[in-house]
């Protein structure tokens, strides 16, 4: 690919002849004639002459009018035309403006933004800077954009297919040619790749007035010298004589031969051209040979693999990057017939001449059996765009200083320590920090997001990481992202988290020219109706489909994700595979497979072995050699928050004089619209013989907030007191036990050899010890493998030094030891010898999460109160043979009284609401606490017919509990909201009063199968689904069984069905997450997890 050629004639401002397209008005030295007539046609007809196909040109209308044809010349195949005239000055403000305001509109305009707040803010921010300074800065992604949208503007090049594969390289903020040249060869080093060529491109500042020009003197980062000889001949390539010659006169004292590589010649503003040997470990050439030929090989003939365009000027927005190279790929036949043929280059074909008219023997010789011959084209430029430009020494500036050609100033690779050295860590380091990398997380609990951070620590040893969380990222910079990794968990039956939703929605929403039409369907109907087993074959078929030429949207973007979940729910990591799967579906390159952690064994272990391998697999991406070694455990690895690990020399609690209360501290923490309200009342539903305890739970409604039937309820926990007071006995470098205070970090300040100091670390706000241990951090779930190796070194006893390091490794040891549930304070009573400084936990405990729970009231019944049914949960670990355990937040909820204050928040739930015709049927299926919402639901039915005129109800409720006699909870509530018209039948499911055990999907199957096929089929109504995974799962797959039978379908259609009922939002189910019987079903399905963890281990998947 090089300049003049095929390949590498990006772009020309030669523009359609007049006669061709027609103007607008006929411009004369760039100015209007008044009497110009407009003869541009709304649309080019372009006809195919082999298929009689016709095309109709409409873009060209977007072309500038200026032209270097005229009415009575056209140099449209002039493969070197003239540069453009000088353009306007940089400093025309109101041309930048205007310029500046277009290339807004087409980049807005791609994710259909034009006209939003978004892409008038930054109009504005434009307009503001350019009449500040003259001129404005491209953000990182508008410059992707802009440089991408040139290469794919370029009328010449037939390789401009590619252009959304192109890898920016931002260099804007270059200041000398040493940083040039490590730019240049940072650039090369990537884009050879051993061998396996990836376009790129480096883009150094923009042109500014009256400075002067960033410039490469080369036409290319790599060409042959050509070394003119006294009998007029060349040796080596005859293109390069002019500047092979400027190189000698600069200092070069070459090894002269036929390829010998030129040394590169740069430029900055205000400086002198200045000359760099490439190293020639960073130089590809291929020795050429003949398949059929030997005498071929005798020739000695050799080419560089790497073709990167330097001379030429990349246009975007109206800013001018003089500096901009670029580099693709050589066609088959541009090395042999052009470079080595060419008589003014080598010239190895020696041919004497023969008279030939080619206009007449070219095309039935070759041009005429190629299908592109046939199909008639409209030649214009755009902007953005690539230009050609002047030859830095055929200037009038430089022919002004041809005197400098005497200082021989040279600069050889070897003398260049600061600047470059290839052969150490310097250009792992040089290369690495202009790779930006961008992790995105999605967490309901918080989990994801501390994962996202260890990934973060891990890959800033080497590259350039951001952290975002879903909801703040802007999709529109997914395209142009360079290095994407992804953490995300997911939230109830298979959905995003809260703050994945528009994330997840978006990407479902972004196009492929090649997408099939099932990928426009919706998360639901795609992603959330597979089941695990279904999953690896779907997974297979989209691999095999992407393992095509990669193209799409995303086709320059590298990614990596790593979804947790837990195997207890039938859409194991749904979010994180949907995710995966899509961003390769819209042409993004897997840099390793999808990595799935399960929350019931091994997600440490797990996620640990797929970030060193994400690491390591980006390292060798972009030819990064040397790096840290990630097969051992780090002190970065015990870092979940923040880099550097903890010290006590670089982290410290200071004491303050005020802080937040602690409504406002919590809303900060969990980024939610928190308030505060007062326990009303607490009332046992099951009798006190049953051995359980279900309570409803009444709240005051405060004043501001709002809730429907069906949302859930956020609650803040306390942790339990005695576990407070006994962990604060463990700690060492207490405070006063009344004194605020501030966790503060030891860190390096914004300018470099100024020193360090003490700054506050955001993690928590200033609080007291105890209140930090008792309302924001969990102490209740056992520590994490990284707490338990920092708890080691602080641990002064050989042996139980030795077990928390065996427990710190996170892998079998330790899950067998965590299923054991100890909390903190137990593992300090345990390690008796460890001595842990407060300002530790507060820097590495997790955050206390909220916890969620169905609103069992209906604002209508109850306007100041807010009720909640709440089971006690209280189990023993492992398997039953454990010690007691009690949930946090219940067993908290059990235990305060009336008056005690609660912070709580509402997570709207708008998919799980009751229709708005009161007329269409609705079966309610809720065992146990799963009649929560449905509680909310009656009240809301019996309001609407007591109160608003409103006729019985066609609804079915489906109930289970063990005992009727003692854990049927709302019993008498139910029978009068039936007796009022609110349940046309209420079905019950009692496992234990018989000797055969029935439950809520036995009523479905041998009651209701022909009601419930003709609710959901015929009268289009509603089926909504509340309760543990296990029940959800036995439901869905009944509802299936009626949906065949009934309807006289195959299982697969009356699955798919389902997912048509769900797609409608007709089928919906609230999930919950531990109870009772979740806890005996996470001891069953661990096993499972166990074993799938160990086939990982072994070597399966990614590891």
């Amino acid at each position: 690919m090089e300049s003049g050629q095929t390949l590498t004639s990006v772009g020309s401002d030669v523009h359609p002849c007049p006669g061709s397209v027609g103007r607008t008005e006929t411009r004369t030295n760039g100015h209007s004639r008044p009497d110009a007539v407009n003869r541009t046609p709304p649309s080019v007809r372009l006809k195919n002459w082999e298929s009689g196909s016709l095309l109709y040109d409409i873009l060209h209308r977007q072309a500038p009018p200026e032209c270097p044809c005229s009415e009575t010349r056209c140099l449209g195949s002039l493969v070197f035309p003239r540069p453009n005239a000088p353009r306007p000055s940089v400093g025309d403000q109101e041309r930048l403006r205007q310029q500046a305001a277009e290339f807004l509109h087409s980049y807005y305009s791609t994710t259909t933004r034009a006209g939003t707040a978004a892409h008038e803010e930054r109009r504005a921010q434009v307009e503001a800077e350019i009449g500040r300074t003259g001129r404005y800065r491209l953000t990182a992604t508008e410059l992707s954009f802009g440089a991408k949208q040139a290469w794919r503007n370029a009328a010449r090049c037939v390789g401009r297919a590619h252009w959304s594969r192109l890898q920016i390289f931002d260099a804007r903020d270059c200041a000398s040619v040493e940083e040039m040249f490590e730019h240049i060869c940072n650039h090369i080093k990537y884009s050879t790749n051993k061998g396996n060529i990836r376009s790129a491109i480096t883009i150094f500042p923009p042109r500014c007035e009256g400075k002067g020009d960033f410039r490469v003197w080369n036409s290319q980062y790599i060409h042959y010298a050509g070394f003119a000889q006294p009998d007029g001949s060349v040796l080596g390539d005859g293109a390069t004589v002019e500047i092979t010659q400027l190189c000698e006169g600069l200092g070069w004292q070459p090894n002269r031969g036929r390829f010998t590589v030129l040394p590169l010649v740069l430029q900055v503003p205000g400086g002198e051209p200045t000359l760099f040997s490439l190293p020639p470990e960073l130089v590809l050439e291929v020795e050429l040979e003949h398949p059929q030929y030997e005498w071929f090989g005798e020739l000695g003939l050799r080419w560089y693999g790497l073709p990167a365009v330097a001379n030429m000027l990349l246009e975007v927005g109206g800013l001018e990057f003089p500096a901009a190279p670029f580099n693709g790929w050589y066609t088959a036949a541009e090395i042999g017939a052009r470079n080595l043929g060419d008589t003014g280059r080598y010239d190895l074909l020696k041919r004497g001449g023969c008279p030939t008219d080619w206009v007449w023997v070219q095309p039935p010789i070759s041009g005429s059996l190629t299908p592109l011959y046939h199909q008639e084209m409209l030649n214009y430029s755009l902007t953005p765009a690539f230009r050609y430009l002047m030859d830095p020494w055929k200037t009038p500036e430089w022919r002004a200083r041809e005197e400098m050609l005497g200082k021989r100033r040279t600069i050889g690779f070897r003398q260049l320590a600061r600047a470059v050295e290839f052969s150490s860590a310097l250009m792992v380091q040089a290369l690495a920090r202009r790779v930006r990398v961008t992790i995105l997380y999605a967490t309901e609990t918080g989990r994801a997001q501390t994962l996202a951070q260890k990934l973060c620590t891990l890959f800033s040893t080497t590259f350039n990481p951001k952290v975002q969380r879903m909801d703040e990222y802007d999709i529109a910079n997914l395209e142009h992202e360079t290095l994407l990794l992804v953490v995300a968990s997911t939230f109830g039956n298979g959905d995003p988290p809260e703050n994945g939703e528009a994330f997840a929605e978006l990407l479902i929403a972004m196009t492929h020219p090649d997408s099939p039409t099932s990928q426009s369907r919706s998360y639901k109907a795609r992603f959330n109706s597979l089941s695990e087993d279904d999953f690896e074959a779907f997974q297979d078929s989209v691999s095999e489909s992407a393992g095509q030429l990669r193209t799409g949207p995303l086709a320059s973007v590298r990614f990596g994700v790593f979804g947790l979940g837990s195997r207890a729910y039938p859409h194991f990591c749904a979010f994180a595979r949907a995710v995966d799967t899509r961003l390769q579906e819209l042409g993004g390159e897997r840099l390793v497979p999808l990595g799935e952690g399960d929350e019931l064994c091994g997600q440490d272990d797990l996620f640990r072995d797929w970030a060193r391998t994400s690491f390591q697999a980006a390292c060798e991406s972009f030819c990064i050699e040397g790096a840290v070694d990630t097969g051992t455990r780090t002190d970065t690895d015990s870092s979940p928050d923040t880099p550097g690990g903890w010290s006590p020399d670089t982290c410290r609690i200071s004491v303050v004089a005020e802080g937040p209360e602690l409504v406002r501290a919590l809303s900060q923490l969990h980024r939610r619209k928190t308030v505060q309200t007062r326990l009303l009342s607490r009332r046992n539903l099951q009798a006190p013989e049953s051995g359980r305890r279900t309570v409803l739970v009444g709240l005051a409604l405060p004043e501001g907030l709002s809730y429907q039937p069906g949302d859930h309820v956020g609650i803040h926990p306390d942790n339990p007191e005695d576990q407070v007071q006994r962990l604060l006995r463990r700690l060492e470098s207490l405070p006063p036990r009344n004194d605020l205070v501030q966790l503060e970090r030891l860190r390096d300040g914004p300018h470099p050899g100024r020193g360090r100091s003490w700054v506050p670390e955001p993690r928590l706000p200033p609080c007291t010890v105890s209140q930090a241990l008792t309302h924001l951090l969990d102490i209740t779930s056992p520590p994490s493998p990284d707490l338990l190796l920092l708890l080691a070194s602080l641990n002064s006893d050989p042996q139980q030094q030795q077990r928390l390091i065996t427990l710190g490794q996170g892998v079998v040891e330790y899950e067998q030891w965590r299923w054991a549930g100890p909390s903190l304070t137990e593992v300090l009573e345990e390690f008796s010898a460890t001595r842990v400084p407060a300002a530790l936990l507060l820097l590495h405990l997790p955050l206390l999460q909220p916890r969620y729970y169905s609103a069992s009231s209906c604002p209508f019944t109850h306007p100041a109160e807010l009720h909640l049914t709440v089971a006690v949960v209280e189990y023993r670990a492992q398997g039953g043979s454990g010690p007691l355990r009690h949930g946090v937040c219940s067993s908290w909820l059990d235990r305060i009284s009336p008056g005690d204050l609660v912070c709580c928040y509402i997570r709207r739930a708008p998919l799980f609401r009751l229709p708005d015709d009161p007329r269409v049927p609705c079966v309610l299926v809720g065992p146990g606490t799963g009649v929560a919402p449905f509680r909310g639901f009656w009240q809301q039915r019996l309001f609407e017919i007591q109160h608003r005129g409103q006729a019985p109800c066609p609804m079915t409720l489906v109930f289970g509990c063990r005992r009727s006699d003692q854990d049927h909870i709302y019993r008498e509530e139910m029978l009068e909201a039936r007796d009022m018209g609110v349940f046309t039948e209420i079905c019950t499911a009692y496992s234990r009063d018989q000797n055969t055990k029935v439950y809520v999907q036995d009523v479905l199957r041998e009651r209701l199968a022909e009601q419930l096929y003709r609710s959901l089929h015929t009268l289009r109504g509603h089926l909504y689904v509340c309760g543990d995974v296990t029940m959800a799962q036995d439901v869905s797959r009944v509802v299936q069984e009626i949906l065949a039978a009934q309807g006289g379908l195959s299982l697969g259609q009356a699955a798919a069905y389902i997912t048509g009922l769900k797609e409608e939002n007709r089928y919906h189910e609230d999930i919950f997450g531990v109870t009772l019987r979740t806890r005996e079903v996470t001891t069953r399905v661990r096993s499972t997890s166990f074993t799938r963890w160990q086939e990982a281990k072994a070597g399966a998947g990614y590891v």
